[in-house]
């Protein structure tokens, strides 16, 4: 059984592998190999398997090519870890069919991870992409579109 400090660990380790561009190895050691991810925000359908997870993750690189996940908090109840995050990067690749600005950006998100066994078994994650476009300059600050 995974403590909850444990699991917290786990997924502070995760993302340090990513921001470390190691998806692959972030995969193998972090995720169950029937791993499921949630896009709360519905913008992505859901993914199954550690190796759709190391595939979003490197689309994601390639439109911020110096992506890094900062864990601004973590706690975790019963093997499910909740935490605060903020993805920064340039913009240098499409991203939601929006080309290249190579502006700056930094989206806040948050994510629920459930842990067993010592690997993350599902995500559930949300990140701000109304702030997303209006970074990309999509959008205005009343909402409508450029």
């Amino acid at each position: 059984m995974t403590t909850d400090d444990e699991a917290v660990a786990l997924l502070r380790r995760a993302v340090d592998l990513v921001n470390q561009g190691r998806e692959d190895e972030q995969a193998r050691e972090c995720l169950a190999l029937d791993f499921v991810r949630h896009d709360l925000a519905g913008v992505a359908e859901t993914r199954h398997g550690r190796g759709s997870a190391t595939e979003a993750a490197k689309q994601i690189r390639a439109a911020l090519g110096d992506m890094q996940i900062e864990i601004v908090d973590a706690f975790a109840c019963n093997s499910r870890v909740t935490a605060r995050m903020i993805l920064r990067g340039r913009h240098t690749g499409e991203l939601f069919g929006i080309a290249p600005t190579g502006g700056a950006f930094a989206i806040n998100g948050l994510g629920i991870y459930a842990v067993a066994d010592e690997r993350i078994t599902e995500a559930w994650v949300l990140f701000d992409l109304l702030g997303a476009l209006r970074q990309a300059g999509s959008l205005t600050a009343r909402g409508g579109t450029t």
